[in-house]
This record gives structure tokens, sequence and C-alpha cells, in this order.
């Protein structure tokens, strides 16, 4: 039964079997310090919610390659959901720092020593992958971590710069908008997961309003475009 209060707070009555409420008194008269009941039914209903809240999978961290053994380590992260489909592009996350990677660590659920393990074995390896970590559900996306508004960049030996905007939807099919930067010129195209690419002639910003699937133009690539772009795409996959 719940009585509604004139604040934003409710009363709640509740009802447990006797046994349960015999263990929980026993486990609050083992604190060091009295509390009362209610408090570690309130820790415990918190605790639980903040496990709901989060998203279960695994971290693969990178570290960059710098010219200055002194500069301070650049990670990569990717977050790889439980639920993660195979061949879809990954929205990592860049921290600076070990005591950054540190801080991240020890909220995805790692014990301090661990984690101050797994940056020791950064020091002389380029990656980790740790397993089993939950990320909270707010900073994460279908694909990993949150998007930016600016989207996932890559930068390409040959002077190429790459940027896929995950999750555009197509005629009622779901695609990554993929740009390629490039001293001889700049391209956008729809990259689909089955393969099938989609050259972006015009983009109409107004009105704002405006359906994409009406405010684009596209146009059939060529073998040569489809095979650049399919290749972009799979600069954002894992492998």
């Amino acid at each position: 039964m719940v009585e509604r209060t004139g604040s934003p707070e409710s009363a709640v009555t509740m009802r447990l079997p006797q046994a349960t409420l015999a263990r929980i008194d026993e486990l609050v008269s083992l604190r060091p310090t009295r509390i009362p009941r209610h408090s570690w039914l309130l820790e415990a209903i918190f605790e639980k919610l903040e496990k709901e809240g989060r998203v279960r999978g695994s971290v693969k961290v990178f570290k960059e390659k710098t010219a200055e053994a002194s500069t301070t380590p650049t990670y990569i992260i990717q977050f790889f959901r439980s639920d993660r489909l195979e061949k879809q592009p990954v929205v990592p996350m860049t921290v600076v720092g070990d005591d950054w990677l540190l801080r991240y660590l020890i909220e995805w659920g790692i014990s301090t020593e661990n984690a101050l393990g797994w940056i020791q074995t950064l020091r002389n390896s380029r990656s980790i992958l740790v397993s089993d970590v939950s990320v909270p559900a707010e900073r994460v996306a279908r694909y990993g971590f949150k998007a930016l508004g600016f989207g996932i960049q890559r930068n390409l030996s040959d002077g190429r710069e790459l940027t896929l905007f995950p999750d555009r939807v197509v005629d009622r099919k779901v695609g990554h908008r993929i740009r390629i930067d490039a001293p001889h010129g700049n391209k956008t195209a729809i990259v689909f997961a089955d393969g099938e690419v989609r050259i972006i002639i015009a983009d109409h910003l107004f009105p704002p309003d405006l359906p994409e699937r009406h405010r684009i133009e596209y146009r059939t690539p060529s073998e040569g475009e489809t095979a650049e772009f399919l290749n972009a795409y799979r600069e954002f996959v894992p492998d």
C-alpha cells in the first residue's frame, strides 16, 4: 500500500516474511555503528536501483603511441555491450592520464588493486581487454559509449579524415552516415549493414523540421565509391 503525502515523497508499507525480517535485523545488528532497520532497507533499494541501471559488457583499452616516453599517456576506451551485434561500429571514449583511467575502471566495478594492475600491464602492452564490467546506463548507447554531436572520427595515414554518424534512418532502414574528408575533395554517403551505399548529393537545411528522407538527395555510387565507403565503414568496426 502506498500512501500519498503532500510532499514529493510517499510512505510505503512493506510486508515481509518473518524469516526475512529476522535476517535483516541480524545484518543490521552486525553493523559497527547502529542504524535503523529502515535505513538498511533504503540502502538495499538504492544499491539495487544502481545495479539495475547499469549495462554489462567488456572494455578494451588502447594506449595511443607517442614520440616522447615522458608524455602523459592517452587511452582510447571501447565498451562492448553484452547484447552488441557483431560487425557494428563502436563509439570510443578518450581519456588522458593514468588517474582518469583508474577512476573509470573503479567506477565500472573493478577493484582498485586490479585496476592498478591493468594500468601496469598497459605500460608494456598496447592494449588490454577487461571482461565483466558494468557501465552506468546514462553513459552508453547502442554502439558503446554515447557519441557526441560531431560523430566518431578516424584519421588515416593517407591524410583522409573519416567521420561516422550512427543510426540514420532512410526508407525505414538503419544506416550510418560517413563523411570522407580528403585533400582531393570531400564525399558523404549513407552505408547500410547489408553493404548498400548511397552517395549524398544534396542536404537541404531548411525547413529544419523536414524529415531526413525528404531533406537528403542521393545517387548510386560507382564500384570504386562503394568499395571506398565500405572500407571506411570497417575502420569503425573492431576486429
